[in-house]
């Protein structure tokens, strides 16, 4: 959304009713006002809502794990983040501004214009850092699908970059804050328009500025230059898969069928990620573009013959943010097995209050009825705050202990393997109420990456090597201790090769 919007519609549309006939200093801002307040008041704000809801699930998910504030989800957690702060300015900037129009109520506009400007300033913030989160996302993944060079130099500079996501947001948007100012008309004190939105001297002052900064600089570099490099990534990422699928389809007679399906299932899922991502993207951003550039190409045109057009774009335009904000969650239950996984232990932890082991395991296969039905409680669980007790899967469960062992304690004695746990045969659980010990009895399989690019479990699956093969089997013996506070110990011990 454009930051002469707000300012640009509520002036231009008042060019539709004659101002002969009422007092200019009640007349509000009423052009398609019932439509209006359905979409960006009771529309709107639900969609904020369960976005607020919704994202800060994602947060709480993220920032409480060490693995995901370490790994690419840094990018999604901020990300997250930035989604609240969005869908909160939502509520009290755009949807406020209707409101007061709908109700023509002095107070509530009198308490608007005292924080309007720093909170649409922080909402477009949030917006830009938002699109560059996402885009360095996708850049590191593209880049370990590849198996690029930069992959090494992108995760040990997370941090940085998401940092520098943010800056984006700030350098690029942060002078919104000195573009638009608050004016009291003398004529009208105490009535609905004893306060104006209009530019501020900077933007009146200095053509250039509004010219080159706020529409070439803030438009290429916000929106069309993230747009462009998330299509090309998309593009180029299917093309890497369907090639990669292609090579390595003479291989799949030689793998054991559970490889295979980690395998599909891993390049489905990454796919289908940022397919979406791409998708929610342009959803959201192509009528800003077309918007923007029309109303510094013919703002005459797009604001009287065009006007309905434009005034109705401004809360369309938020609603399709808003609503791609909502989509987040979404995509990362449905699409992402093992991270669907993880927020169900954590749904589980929040209700029984007891500090739960959360993993990310490998070993699971991607079900769409399973993840829809996954994501429906999710979501009932989401918008009413309150959750109940979900039932266990103490096969997945054991798997994922199975697979804990495997990245620090078994060893088939030889250097540049990894070890994936076949089958959990059989399992036992003891708790002294100040320990609970989960014993497992796992068959594990010798495997190891043919491309020889990753040496160990973490390696192997962010290049998600498609072509790994796999060698002798051993029964282990693994114990795990989960202490009451929230302290563990795994130990693996085995019992013979077979």
């Amino acid at each position: 959304m454009n930051s002469t919007e707000i300012f640009a519609v509520e002036n231009s549309t008042r060019s539709v009713i004659d101002a002969a006939e009422m007092d200019a200093c009640n007349q509000v801002d009423n052009y398609f006002i019932v439509l209006r307040f359905w979409l960006a008041v009771v529309l709107g704000d639900s969609l904020s809502v369960i976005s607020i809801i919704f994202n800060s699930f994602v947060f709480l998910v993220f920032v409480t794990s060490k693995q995901h504030r370490n790994s690419y989800n840094l990018y999604l957690m901020l990300l997250a983040m930035s989604d609240v702060f969005i869908g909160i300015s939502y509520i009290s900037v755009l949807s406020v501004r209707v409101l007061f129009n709908w109700t023509a109520n002095i107070t509530l506009k009198s308490i608007w214009v005292t924080y309007m400007i720093p909170m649409l300033t922080v909402s477009h913030i949030g917006m830009t850092a938002s699109t560059y989160l996402i885009t360095f996302a996708a850049v590191e993944r593209y880049c370990v699908t590849v198996n690029n060079w930069a992959v090494t130099y992108l995760q040990k500079n997370r941090k940085i970059l998401a940092i520098v996501a943010m800056m984006c947001g700030l350098v690029s948007k942060g002078t919104i804050l000195k573009e638009i100012q608050i004016g009291t008309n003398d004529n009208c004190i105490g009535t609905i328009n004893e306060w104006e939105v209009h530019p501020s001297q900077l933007v009146k002052q200095h053509p250039w500025f509004n010219i080159i900064w706020r529409f070439y600089f803030r438009t290429m570099f916000t929106i069309l230059a993230p747009f462009f490099i998330l299509l090309y990534l998309n593009a180029r990422l299917i093309f890497s898969y369907r090639l990669r699928n292609n090579r390595s389809s003479n291989l799949e007679a030689s793998q054991d069928k559970q490889s295979v399906l980690q395998k599909k299932a891993r390049i489905r899922a990454a796919t289908r990620t940022l397919v979406i991502i791409v998708c929610t993207y342009l959803m959201s951003n192509l009528l800003q573009v077309i918007i923007t550039i029309w109303e510094y190409l013919s703002y005459e045109t797009l604001s009287t013959t065009w006007i309905w057009l434009y005034v109705l774009s401004v809360d369309w335009i938020s609603l399709l943010t808003m609503m791609a904000s909502c989509l987040r969650l979404p995509i990362y239950a449905i699409c992402q097995p093992l991270l669907r996984k993880e927020m169900y232990q954590f749904i589980s932890q929040l209700w029984t209050f007891k500090k739960m082991t959360r993993r990310m395991t490998l070993l699971e296969n991607f079900n769409p009825q399973k993840n829809m039905q996954f994501f429906v409680v999710l979501s009932v669980v989401a918008v009413a705050a309150f959750a109940a007790p979900l039932p266990g899967d103490e096969e997945d469960a054991n798997l994922g202990l199975a697979w804990h062992a495997a990245a620090g304690e078994v060893n088939f004695g030889r250097v540049g393997r990894f070890y994936v746990p076949r089958q959990v045969t059989n399992f036992s659980v003891s708790d002294s109420g100040s320990a609970k010990e989960t014993v497992l009895e796992v068959i594990y399989q010798e495997s190891w990456c043919s491309t020889d690019e990753g040496n160990d479990l973490e390696d192997v699956c962010e290049s998600m090597c498609p072509l790994y093969q796999t060698g002798a089997q051993a029964l282990y013996k693994v114990t795990t201790t989960e202490f009451a506070d929230g302290n563990e110990e795994t130990h693996a011990v085995k019992i013979k090769d077979l």
